[in-house]
């Protein structure tokens, strides 16, 4: 059986790369639907804090600084993750695609 075809690449696993893989793959975040999470913890939050449900209302306010640091999260979503695959220890190694049929 003879090589009908032959293609070998190289390519690094730099911050373009994963730029491009997460454009690629990812879907927008619809506003409504992405916060909903963060919008319910707030409610949450704001619930308690107002009708002091609970003795302590450090309760409440967890909960409010959490709908923040979610909202932040959606928002910064692109950001968060190439800084996440830009620590790991697969950034910055040679990947070699080899294909022979």
């Amino acid at each position: 059986m003879s090589k009908d075809f032959d293609f070998t690449t190289e390519y690094t696993i730099d911050k373009a790369f994963l730029a491009e893989c997460y454009d690629q793959t990812s879907r927008p975040a619809v506003f409504p639907q992405a916060y909903l999470k963060g919008i319910l913890f707030l409610l949450f939050g704001v619930v308690l804090v107002k009708f002091e449900l609970l003795p302590s209302g450090y309760v409440g306010w967890f909960f409010i600084v959490l709908s923040i640091i979610e909202a932040l999260s959606v928002y910064f979503k692109r950001t968060w993750w190439l800084w996440r695959q830009t620590l790991s220890m697969s950034s910055g190694s040679k990947v070699v695609f080899h294909v022979d049929i």
